[in-house]
């Protein structure tokens, strides 16, 4: 597959837009048997042409399953950049941030993001629960985690939700009873 890929690129050498679609077929069919050699055909394919959105998102969703938080976050600016209405990448940077780091400011961008990525697809489950991860106040992260447990369908996901839940209900309680005896 590769070796006829390649022929195919050099016969079609003066059109980088057909080298990179070239190349991102090939990357679509090795990406199912082997990732880390998926991510260098990507990688080429954003070498011929930099703004192929679909390869951008594999890109940094790659990058984000190996926990590269750092590599991927250019190249979801990068996406949010081209595709500023597309929920899945505002997600994907708002993931990004939301894990390389716990400054404030970096949180604050994170939570931003998140918002734009349920602006635009207000069904965004994932979205729903980094929101959640990151309110500070706890009426806002159940109102987020309650989302999660209407849209997901993710029985892991759900697990993780109800328990944060009940955490959170129980925090509440002993506010509550801090509160009332101060």
């Amino acid at each position: 597959m590769e070796d006829k890929g390649l022929r195919i690129v050099s016969r079609s050498h003066h059109n980088p837009i057909e080298i990179a679609n070239t190349f991102y077929k090939m990357a679509t069919e090795v990406l199912k048997t082997d990732k880390k050699a998926a991510l260098k055909i990507f990688r080429s394919v954003l070498t011929h042409n930099p703004e192929h959105t679909l390869a951008i998102e594999i890109v940094a969703s790659l990058l984000i399953d190996e926990e590269m938080w750092r590599l991927a976050e250019p190249h979801c600016r990068n996406l949010v950049k081209l595709r500023p209405y597309f929920a899945e990448g505002h997600f994907l940077l708002a993931l990004v941030l939301h894990n390389r780091s716990s400054k404030r400011a970096i949180l604050a961008e994170a939570m931003k993001e998140y918002e734009l990525a349920l602006k635009y697809n207000p069904s965004h489950a994932n979205a729903h629960f980094g929101l959640g991860e990151l309110c500070t106040r706890h009426v806002d992260s159940l109102r987020h985690y309650r989302q999660v447990l209407r849209l997901s369908t993710d029985a892991e996901q759900r697990k993780l939700v109800l328990e944060r839940i009940d955490s959170l209900r129980h925090f509440m309680r002993v506010e509550r009873c801090l509160t009332a005896s101060a």
